[in-house]
């Protein structure tokens, strides 16, 4: 690794001059960032529809239920709003290695990734509500109880919210950083 010879000049950057650059990088790294975020977006597509698919089966249609479509994208949008920094995390370490890096390989992405499982798992699915939110819908599967996981599922949202925005990039951080638990010196 060449800290000093990065692809992409590490700076602060405005909104306009952050946007210019993730086209460029974009266009230049896309080809080697597909295959990571689908390795980190495919499973939850598959967790996803295991949980939520029952909402578009014909059985549904069958009793008049129209608006079930709506609340399949509603609950669907929800997900993947706790989902996202999850799904995202190996791209974003490709992404890491193509700065610092001339050819990072998908073993590589993915040996950081399962490096930081532990950190990614505490933080990114227990403290960030996925687990919670799989749970819920998970144990929901006639109209009250499902109502009643909605309900829920939009408070789990909105504390989630407030939570992401204290502690932004921490799924970063812990993946990137690869710092331990605790520190080694005793009186930090």
């Amino acid at each position: 690794m060449q800290l000093d010879r990065t692809r992409i000049v590490v700076r602060e950057r405005t909104q306009i001059e952050l946007m210019d650059l993730s086209l460029h990088v974009l266009r230049a790294y896309g080809a080697r960032l597909l295959p990571a975020a689908v390795a980190g977006i495919a499973p939850l597509m598959v967790l996803n529809e295991l949980l939520l698919g029952w909402m578009l089966g014909p059985s549904l249609y069958d009793f008049g239920i129209d608006f079930l479509p709506i609340r399949y994208l509603w609950n669907m949008s929800l997900l993947v709003f706790l989902e996202a920094p999850l799904g995202t995390i190996a791209a974003t370490v490709m992404l890491a290695k193509l700065t610092f890096e001339e050819r990072p390989s998908m073993r590589d992405v993915l040996r950081s990734v399962w490096q930081a499982a532990d950190k990614l798992f505490i933080c990114q699915v227990v403290f960030r509500g996925p687990l919670a939110a799989w749970l819920l819908l998970y144990s929901a599967r006639d109209e009250f109880s499902f109502s009643l996981a909605e309900f829920w599922l939009i408070i789990l949202v909105g504390v989630v919210g407030l939570v992401r925005g204290n502690r932004t990039f921490l799924p970063e951080v812990a993946v990137l950083e690869r710092l331990p638990w605790r520190s080694p010196n005793p009186m930090v």
